[in-house]
């Protein structure tokens, strides 16, 4: 019964058994020094006959020691019985422990703890709860388990485990046993994070001896228990391990855990914390407001947004399909909403034709449908240049101008004799080479001559000659 006593003088065979025991110890410790004694007696005796011969003396030590031998041996086999004697007592007992459970308590043995420091602890279990006697580093206690059938079924009681009896379970069903009062708390270990994912996550932690677990989390530190998102066990073991769900990506979080004994002594750990990965972005930016603006004979401005901050690329070409491998790129590895490209070295009066692409930060890649625009025509800002100007008189009343414009351009002719000059004729078709005919002159006088020619781009060119009739 190693640790358990049985403590009742009723039954007459077990007070025949303690006695037969005290008896046989008594004897013991009568027996030893009567033999001493002998023995010394003995050996004066031999001291007075020291003249007797060495034989005699030889053969009586022989005979004493045998004699002595026998007695010590009768003595442990009597001690041998009283024990066995007592084992099947304390057997019997325990089995009448078992058939009379609805006896009273009073009446019955009174099982207790063998401990030498020992408090009361109630035990507040349900009937079907087995007990085990188990042993810690605060010395031996009775630990009720519900369900578990022997020691070797969880691996939670521990290898220094022994199952009570059924009646022993029966007994301390809403009682009290006695116990080393345990005023250590679990050493909490091991304390890891794993299966990490965007929205979950598992906290798992180990402690010394059987214990609950609790997790608290949270967003801000440090942390504050009582408002943490609280996750918890009453089960009760030394491996531990939460799955935290609904948690947000890309998030820092911060916990503690805590475990608490049978006996109630709580560990808490420091604060720890994990870091939950970014959502894995598979979606690619949506591009909006394509437009070319600031288009001139050779310039122009190719802008576009996106819905996320992503990189630009511009491919321009003159013909249509774009070959994006083939066209003319312009682009930039900065991120941004906004993309803006200047185009420059472009042709006047050309069609152009563009795609434009933007990448996020994942990789994920938009490309425009093919657009368009078409630079003007150079701005002519130059007027012509008027040469070869010929006045020739034809005869006293007639006369011919002309002159050759390097564009074409329409010319007019002022002419007379006193400012301000008349307008003579002009001739609005656009030529190269300008021929007047002067009709209705005054022979013999001199006329002040003012020659135009204006281009398409209504550059205007002027020049001056003098004409003198003949007699």
């Amino acid at each position: 019964m190693g640790n358990l006593l049985i403590m009742n003088n009723s039954n007459n065979k077990t007070s025949y058994g303690v006695k037969k025991l005290l008896m046989v110890i008594l004897i013991a410790s009568i027996v030893s020094p009567t033999f001493a004694f002998a023995d010394n007696d003995k050996f004066e005796r031999k001291g007075e006959n020291r003249n007797n011969s060495q034989k005699s003396v030889q053969m009586a030590q022989k005979s004493e020691k045998k004699e002595l031998k026998n007695e010590v041996k009768s003595i442990k086999r009597e001690i041998k019985e009283v024990k066995k004697e007592i084992k099947k007592i304390e057997i019997k007992e325990v089995k009448s422990f078992k058939k009379d459970d609805d006896h009273d308590d009073d009446n019955y043995k009174k099982y207790r703890l063998a401990t030498t420091t020992a408090t009361t602890t109630p035990i507040q279990t349900a009937k079907k709860t087995n007990y085990f006697l188990c042993k810690t580093d605060t010395g031996w206690n009775v630990v009720p388990f519900e369900g578990v059938k022997n020691k070797n079924s969880n691996n939670a009681l521990g290898k220094y485990c022994m199952k009570l009896p059924h009646g022993f379970t029966k007994k301390f069903y809403g009682k009290t046993a006695t116990s080393t009062p345990d005023i250590v708390a679990p050493v909490i270990s091991g304390i890891t994070v794993s299966g990490m994912t965007t929205t979950s996550a598992i906290v798992a932690w180990a402690t010394d001896e059987i214990a609950n677990g609790n997790i608290y989390i949270s967003t801000s530190t440090p942390m504050n228990l009582a408002s943490s998102t609280t996750l918890g066990s009453v089960t009760f073991s030394t491996a531990h391990s939460f799955s935290i769900t609904g948690l947000t990506a890309n998030t820092t979080y911060y916990y503690v855990v805590k475990s608490a004994d049978s006996a109630g002594n709580t560990a808490t750990s420091s604060e720890q914390s994990f870091v939950t990965p970014a959502v894995a972005d598979t979606v690619a930016p949506v591009i909006s407001a394509v437009s070319a603006s600031g288009v001139t004979s050779s310039l122009a401005t190719v802008s576009w947004t996106t819905n996320e901050v992503a990189n630009g690329n511009v491919y321009v070409s003159t013909s249509t399909p774009v070959n994006l491998a083939t066209a003319t790129t312009l682009g930039t590895t900065t991120l941004s909403l906004a993309h803006s490209f200047s185009l420059s070295s472009l042709t006047a009066s050309t069609t152009y034709y563009y795609v434009v692409k933007s990448a996020d930060s994942a990789g994920n890649t938009a490309t425009s449908s093919e657009q368009s625009f078409t630079t003007p025509a150079v701005t002519d800002t130059t007027a012509p240049v008027i040469s070869s100007i010929i006045t020739s008189p034809v005869a006293s009343t007639t006369a011919t101008v002309s002159w050759n414009t390097n564009e074409l351009a329409t010319g007019k002719l002022w002419y007379g004799t006193s400012t301000p000059l008349t307008l003579y004729m002009q001739n609005t078709t656009p030529s190269l080479a300008h021929l007047f005919n002067l009709i209705g002159l005054t022979a013999s006088a001199t006329y002040n001559l003012l020659l135009e020619s204006v281009d398409g781009a209504s550059n205007t060119a002027t020049s001056t000659a003098s004409l003198t009739t003949t007699n």
